[in-house]
């Protein structure tokens, strides 16, 4: 790579079916309420479970859309909401591996 030439960047869209946690991620950010902390939450514990050799990394998206699928009705208002959902979801998801 020669960096004092002209270099050229293509970019494209991302291969959702390809990255399913980026699909559901751009799914969440659509949603309103609780499902960012939600998928924020679980991803963090289903990828310390999957370096701790607990899950499968394909494992990562098919539970993080379990736990997104689940009762989250909850609207996060103040900090102790989101405090509270994040501490839900991390029970839940752990209660997953």
């Amino acid at each position: 790579l020669d960096f004092s030439q002209d270099l050229a960047l293509n970019f494209s869209p991302p291969r959702m079916n390809d990255f399913p946690m980026l699909a559901l991620a751009y799914e969440v950010l659509e949603k309103d309420g609780a499902l960012p902390i939600v998928y924020n939450a679980a991803n963090e514990i289903f990828v310390h479970a999957f370096l701790e050799e607990k899950i499968r990394f394909i494992d990562i998206p098919v539970l993080t859309e379990k736990i997104l699928n689940g009762n989250w009705s909850m609207k996060p208002n103040h900090l102790e909401d989101v405090i509270q959902i994040d501490r839900i979801a991390r029970e839940k998801a752990g209660a997953l591996i």
